[in-house]
């Protein structure tokens, strides 16, 4: 009931009629997300998106090609598993405390400018302490273009302990 009430033009039926009438439709809801999540096996049907390409910036040239994005438009019911997913993936890291401490992005109550202020915060307590400090940043325009899969999946087999069906 959380989700947003938006509905993809794969959505065979609109998002906000699902929501109203969610008494009479979660029982085969649930009987699908727990077959999908059981089976390990993202249904073919819900892989598919509406990509819509949208521009990067308004001040940039509408007529250049990079300067827009892909967005994909999922069905209501791909972002509802993709979000049960995420709960129960969140929910191993944190029982079995495999968070990252300095991890700020995707992390609840932590953003960009918390980790400003944490990098803020260790750069004064260096000077204080009399210590010399060097700052390097880099900026990754596309930074998941350059996310190994293998890396990923490899990652989260050692050290998230993902096995078997979830692994999969």
């Amino acid at each position: 009931m959380k989700s947003k009430p938006k509905t993809c033009e794969l959505d065979p039926v609109p998002t906000c009629l699902v929501k109203e009438h969610i008494d009479l439709l979660l029982p085969l809801l649930c009987q699908i997300i727990h077959k999908s999540l059981s089976n390990g096996i993202f249904p073919a049907e819900f892989r598919c998106a509406i990509v819509k390409p949208i521009l990067k910036k308004s001040t940039l040239n509408p007529d250049v090609l990079k300067h827009y994005r892909p967005v994909s438009n999922l069905g209501f019911l791909s972002k509802i598993i993709e979000k049960c997913v995420l709960t129960r993936l969140n929910e191993h890291i944190s029982k079995n405390h495999l968070e990252n401490p300095l991890q700020s992005a995707y992390k609840l109550y932590n953003s960009m400018e918390t980790a400003l202020l944490k990098i803020t915060n260790d750069i004064y307590r260096s000077i204080d302490a009399q210590k010399c400090v060097f700052l390097i940043l880099l900026g990754l325009s596309a930074a998941f273009d350059t996310l190994d899969i293998n890396d990923l999946l490899e990652t989260l087999r050692v050290e998230v302990g993902l096995r078997d069906t979830v692994y999969s």
